[in-house]
This record gives structure tokens, C-alpha cells and sequence, in this order.
């Protein structure tokens, strides 16, 4: 008689393959001198191994490092998006942010 183990079988393919990786990001000021210089910082979780930034309307418009500082023209609300990846797929996070030269960001 042949025994099955398909209860085990899901954890075994997650072990084995990996999970795509969850896109997550924050970010603030980088200094009071320039308040409209904003550091980006991952918080993607499940190993992603490829990082593309997009910033609608920065003067860097796209980044593929982990943490990028992006300088924004002037105080109004602008848009980023981090595209994560990694050999089990990928993920995307799209935030809006409010850049106030006298005061903290504030994500939409």
C-alpha cells in the first residue's frame, strides 16, 4: 500500500522554491539644510534580489538601488513606486507622498 503526504507537500514546495518578495517602502528628509532631498528606504520583505524605483516628477526620475535619494523640484505631492523582484516573482508598491519644505513628509 502507498502512502501519500500531500499535507506536507505545499510547506515542501515553499521551502524549497522561495516566496516572491513583498513590496514595502518609507523614506524622509535626508537633511534640514535641502528639504526637498527625500531618502528612500525598502522595507520589501521575502529576500528581493532586484529593486526599480520610479518617482513621478523627482528630478531623478528611476533608481534600481535598494535605497535611493531622489531630489523633488518643489513642495506639492509627487508619486513613487518600488517594483521588487526576485527568482519567485515580483511585487509592487505605489505610495504618494506630500513634500512640505516646513514640515515631515506625509505618505498617502
Amino acid at each position: 500500500m502507498m502512502k501519500t503526504y500531500t499535507a506536507v507537500l505545499p510547506f515542501l514546495v515553499l521551502f524549497l522554491y522561495g516566496q516572491k518578495p513583498i513590496s514595502k517602502f518609507t523614506g524622509n528628509y535626508c537633511s534640514s539644510e535641502s528639504s526637498n532631498v527625500f531618502g528612500f528606504v525598502n522595507e520589501s520583505t521575502n529576500d528581493p534580489t532586484n529593486y526599480f524605483w520610479e518617482f513621478v516628477g523627482g528630478l531623478s526620475a528611476t533608481s534600481t538601488i535598494e535605497n535611493p535619494v531622489v531630489t523633488y523640484p518643489s513642495s506639492r505631492t509627487y508619486v513613487a513606486k518600488l517594483i521588487v523582484g526576485n527568482a519567485n516573482g515580483s511585487s509592487t508598491s505605489t505610495r504618494t507622498i506630500k513634500i512640505a519644505s516646513s514640515a515631515s513628509p506625509r505618505f498617502f
